[in-house]
């Protein structure tokens, strides 16, 4: 069953919307605090536990607010919407990367956590309204592993392709691919 669901439109768009999201995020966090490690030496280390807990923080402030707006309104609207924002907050991050701006990086970041603070309960609410129950199981499983999947790529990438020379401009490219990519996937996801 769990192959099946790969391949049904009920599933797979929702499955590679989740999946590009978690690769662009640890792409662009993995990128950054690469980039401030090697650039500020000794002081990086508070820069990345600041970015931390900038990307932590709006799943404090805002789990339970998204979770009640996913509850209240179309689910693949809302995750189309938080695909367009991703989009736009790559672009935000292209240009921090371009010019080598840390606090532009960082604002960026915020607004990453900011957008899967929302994206967060729409993935899992969404699941009970595409899939069988007898589906559930195997639906949370895959998403679980493209997730996990997504998130130890993404984190090798960034810090390989922010080494390499161009990086800040291959690394950015790659985000607003990738978000590009999440956001065609998020419109095909079925009302």
């Amino acid at each position: 069953m769990t192959a099946q669901l790969l391949r049904t439109r009920r599933f797979l768009p929702l499955f590679l919307t989740q999946a590009l999201g978690a690769l662009n995020d640890n792409l662009f966090k993995n990128a950054l605090v690469a980039l401030v490690v090697f650039r500020t030496g000794e002081g990086g280390t508070a820069l990345v536990a600041l970015a931390g807990a900038l990307f932590i923080l709006p799943y404090v402030l805002l789990s339970a607010t998204a979770g009640q707006l996913a509850d209240k309104m179309d689910k693949a609207r809302l995750l189309q919407v938080t695909k367009l924002f991703e989009v736009l907050l790559m672009a935000l991050a292209a240009a921090g990367f371009l010019a080598g701006s840390v606090p532009t990086l960082l604002v960026a970041l915020f607004g990453l956590g900011v957008q899967a603070a929302f994206f967060g309960p729409l993935k899992y609410g969404i699941l009970p309204e595409h899939l069988q129950p007898d589906e559930l199981l195997s639906g949370n499983a895959l998403i679980e592993a493209g997730t996990f999947g997504a998130i130890l790529a993404g984190t090798v990438a960034g810090g390989i392709l922010i080494g390499l020379d161009s990086g800040a401009a291959i690394v950015s490219a790659a985000g607003l691919a990738v978000a590009g990519a999440g956001l065609v996937a998020a419109l095909l996801v079925p009302r």
